[in-house]
């Protein structure tokens, strides 16, 4: 479990992201990144009511890909904060394929 300042919170960084942040897509994920001056990354989650009616699901899959970026962002060269926005499809990945999609999706960023 990552401490809180890992956490994007507020709404100012959202509108942030949205309006000066760089634009990632698969099939499986949208990322909006923009590089911060803090040292660290910072990220979050979501996961839309209408591709998820469930909240059980919702949550279920916010803690999957939680966990997947907890495991790449020590190795994400730049410092960054991230938006994940899950896509329908998302769902039926399975933890290591999760890992791997966000993994190369990232990896565009770098290039």
């Amino acid at each position: 479990m990552l401490s809180k300042k890992y956490k994007l919170a507020k709404k100012e960084d959202f509108n942030l992201l949205y309006n000066k942040g760089s634009l990632l897509q698969s099939p499986h994920f949208k990322i909006f990144i923009l590089p911060n001056n803090l040292g660290y990354s910072r990220f979050s989650v979501t996961a839309s009511k209408k591709n998820f009616p469930k909240a059980i699901n919702r949550n279920t899959l916010k803690r999957r890909i939680k966990h997947a970026t907890a495991l790449l962002l020590p190795n994400f060269p730049i410092k960054a904060d991230l938006l994940i926005i899950a896509q329908k499809i998302t769902s039926n990945l399975s933890g290591n394929s999760l890992i791997k999609n966000l993994e190369i999706l990232l990896k565009k960023y770098t290039l």
